[in-house]
């Protein structure tokens, strides 16, 4: 453990060396994520301008062409907007100027190459746009964003932004939409004759799109298309600036249903994997990638309507959580996409690269909640595990024929990788009959034991029993001449008409990996021979995985419900589950070493039930032991 502790120290370092070291990267990785997404480009309303705003540089480099430059541009950076004079374009279209003009454009730069580049959008009525990606010469990669704005008179006039860098892109978009929205509105008669319908066209956005290097595999044609390589799904925008979470709006009301996408990492457009995520109405999750031979990754999760924030507990490896430390960059949110259909967005920085996991509402969920699955599974195990030679209550096994019952307890320690303790503890049972056989296990109430058809059918579990001295020792009837030692000691029945008063409680716990959970239990025993049962419990991640992700996942249950909290930066969220107080409460009789209980709801319930010692402050209730905390008055 300290060796591991060491390396996830030296770990830690190194990613921190290595995100300084790569700061450059990261700004030539932002372009290149516009391959895999969508650029906006906000037009607004604003009023006339002079083309050259304050503080800018302005010089006309050929007749008809100015070229205007921001203030304070860092060594190496480029940003330019260049304002071209109108021109005829003939019998062409708007559409197919621009594209001829952009490509033209490209050219002009003497061994420039084209390595993306974006269908032609429009806003409004007399604004296109569209993008190419360049490589220069010198290995630089530079984004040209064209703007064509139709000028009347069968005339355009084309205005270019060339930038570096998005986050310059983004500093300066106000200056560049104004420049835009001065020559549109200056120029394009039909903008002015119709005035009213100018703020809705000029504030739509203007969306470029640049294709991916190659189109990804869709999990799911409902959900990805591949009619535009440079979608991650056929109606999800992606776009700067980041975090992307502006791609969907976030929060609203939760839509259970199966959520279909993929995961891949924004600078190389690998995909990483196809994931289908089943969200349940209850809470509940269950994660799947395609192709793996590995059981889904289930559990619990918390979503925030308000911010859109979803939290998977730690099963789903953190790749849907929202960091403590930096949210910009390790971030989980739900919403709907452009096209309004449920949606989820994360991105989770791993160091050299960043993971995007798009995910898009296919349909309803086709198949159940994990814990309805597990009720069900339960459900099957008891059926197949019940003890099925029985008879009619009391014509069983009588106290006369019981020499003893008894019982052996291990108890199993586990730790987390957060240092977390477990206990849990495996009770067996053994039947002693006075005719000199022993059954392994108490399975029912002993007066329900069919003996004669248990042994005929299932002679496994019987053998002989004796005493040589103070020891019992058994032989079972598979090695009939194998005589051991019995583990256990035995147990004390019920003295006829005997009650219990008080409450008794027991508990368990687990640790695996970096969760932990715990479960107590109890029964009090009131006056009347009346009980009510209680039970609470929980699970959640440890110290590992807050420090890991800045995350806490932790789930909360007892008789009255359960509510998992999801403690994310800045925020702690919730969602709860309702749970019912029914069949919890109702009177016992107990007769030698049988229970008989009989609840408020209608069920009668039978088991063995005996004192762990003299004591009698320890009893074995329905396959628990139980010991006494409290004393009724």
């Amino acid at each position: 453990m300290a060796f591991f502790i060491r390396f996830w120290r030296c770990t830690v370092r190194l990613d921190t060396f290595l995100r300084a070291l790569m700061r450059d990267y990261r700004l030539r990785r932002t372009l290149l994520e516009l391959s895999i997404g969508l650029l906006l480009i906000h037009v607004t309303p604003v009023a006339a301008q002079t083309v050259s705003p304050d503080g800018w540089s302005s010089r006309t480099v050929q007749q008809g062409v100015q070229v205007l430059t921001p203030p304070g541009l860092a060594m190496g950076s480029v940003f330019t907007i260049t304002v071209f004079d109108p021109v005829g374009i003939g019998a062409a279209t708007q559409d197919a100027w621009l594209a001829s003009r952009a490509d033209a454009d490209v050219a002009a730069e003497r061994n420039a190459r084209v390595e993306g580049r974006s269908a032609v959008s429009q806003s409004g009525t007399a604004i296109r746009s569209s993008s190419r990606v360049l490589i220069t010469p010198s290995g630089a990669r530079l984004l040209g964003v064209y703007f064509s704005i139709d000028a009347g008179s069968g005339q355009a006039r084309l205005v270019r932004v060339l930038t570096s860098s998005t986050a310059l892109l983004r500093e300066h978009q106000v200056v560049t939409s104004d420049i835009v929205r001065q020559f549109s509105d200056a120029a394009a008669s039909t903008i002015a004759a119709t005035a009213q319908t100018v703020p809705s066209a000029i504030t739509a956005p203007s969306v470029l799109t640049l294709p991916a290097a190659r189109p990804p595999a869709s999990p799911a044609a409902s959900a990805v298309g591949t009619e535009e390589a440079s979608r991650i799904s056929s109606d999800m925008v992606v776009r700067t600036p980041a975090p992307r979470r502006s791609a969907i709006r976030a929060g609203g009301a939760f839509v259970p249903g199966m959520y279909v996408g993929r995961q891949i990492y924004t600078d190389t457009r690998e995909v990483i994997s196809e994931m289908t995520l089943w969200l349940y109405a209850n809470g509940e999750y269950r994660q799947q990638w395609k192709g793996s031979t590995k059981d889904p990754r289930e559990g619990e999760f918390a979503y925030d309507p308000s911010t859109g924030r979803i939290d998977l507990e730690w099963g789903s490896l953190m790749t849907i959580v929202n960091s403590r430390i930096d949210p910009n960059v390790d971030f989980a949110v739900m919403g709907t996409n452009l096209a309004g259909v449920p949606s989820l967005l994360a991105e989770n920085d791993r160091g050299f690269h960043t993971m995007l996991t798009v995910l898009v509402r296919a349909g309803a969920n086709d198949r159940p909640a994990p814990s309805v699955m597990k009720t069900a599974a339960a459900a099957a195990e008891v059926e197949a595990a019940r003890y099925k030679h029985v008879v009619e209550p009391g014509r069983g096994v009588q106290d006369a024929q019981i020499a003893a019952i008894y019982m052996h307890s291990e108890m199993r320690q586990t730790m987390g990788l957060s240092f977390q303790l477990g206990v849990t503890s495996t009770l067996s049972l053994y039947l002693l009959l006075n005719d000199g056989t022993v059954h392994d296990g108490v399975p029912v109430a002993p007066d329900e034991m069919d003996v004669a058809t248990s042994r005929r059918r299932d002679p496994a579990r019987w053998g002989r029993w004796r005493r040589e001295g103070n020891t019992v020792v058994v032989a079972w009837d598979q090695q009939p001449s194998t005589w051991g030692p019995l583990q256990g000691e035995p147990m004390l029945k019920f003295r006829p008409d005997e009650e219990l008063r008080g409450r008794f409680s027991g508990g368990e716990s687990t640790a695996a990996g970096d969760v932990s959970s715990f479960s107590l239990y109890g029964v009090t025993f009131g006056a009347g021979r009346t009980f009510e049962t209680d039970s609470r419990g929980g699970s959640g991640t440890g110290s590992f995985t807050q420090t890991t992700s800045g995350t806490s996942v932790q789930t909360t249950r007892d008789d009255h419900g359960s509510v998992t909290t999801a403690s994310t930066p800045g925020a702690i969220v919730s969602a709860g589950r309702r749970g019912s107080d029914a069949a919890r409460v109702g009177t016992y009789r107990v007769s030698g070493w049988n229970l008989e209980a009989r609840y408020g709801d209608g069920r009668v319930e039978r088991h063995p039930m005996f004192f762990l010692d003299a004591d009698r402050d320890a009893i074995y209730w329905r396959g628990k032991v139980v010991t006494l905390t409290k004393t009724a008055p």
